[in-house]
């Protein structure tokens, strides 16, 4: 639980310290988002695949797919996220560059022979478009009931794909 609350932190200072001078927003609405990535829970590696959709100024929803491609045994996860894009709250001056971001996460892991509940997570994560269509991210998945969803605590590292300006 330290380890986790200083992650947090640690992001959290990441993100306080992006204070430029104009401001901007990543997201917008009919915006579309698309991100694939890995994830690394302990003793194992997942593939993700996310879309977002921008509904209004900042703010997206959308689902997310992740598959375990080792250290598991046939789990999947499929959950739905709110996302929350910060760069205006942060004074970010490149527009639709740099996107910090923070949401809330409802989902499922499903696995052979178990039978876990519902898991609440909360990603958060830091995108930086490379051009108007590509672009890398960094996310970090805190699990708020860990031991009743399945759904671990993870680091992911992916790109993503912007399909409309």
């Amino acid at each position: 639980m330290k380890k986790t609350i200083l992650k947090l932190a640690t992001i959290i200072c990441v993100f306080s310290s992006i204070s430029l001078t104009s401001h901007a927003q990543f997201m917008d609405k009919g915006d579309v988002l698309g991100s694939g990535g890995f994830y690394f829970p302990e003793g194992g590696t997942l593939l993700r695949a996310s879309v977002d959709f921008g509904m209004s100024p900042n703010l997206s929803i959308g689902g997310n797919f992740l598959n375990v491609i080792s250290g598991g045994d046939g789990q999947s996860y499929i959950g739905g996220r709110v996302t929350y894009h910060l760069g205006q709250s942060f004074n970010v001056n490149d527009d639709k560059v740099l996107d910090p971001y923070i949401g809330g996460q409802l989902g499922k892991f499903f696995v052979k022979n178990s039978d876990y509940g519902i898991g609440f997570s909360l990603p958060i994560g830091l995108r930086y478009m490379f051009n108007e269509k590509v672009g890398g991210y960094a996310e970090y998945f805190v699990n708020l009931n860990e031991s009743s969803s399945g759904v671990p605590n993870m680091f992911g590292i992916g790109i993503s794909f912007r399909f409309n300006n």
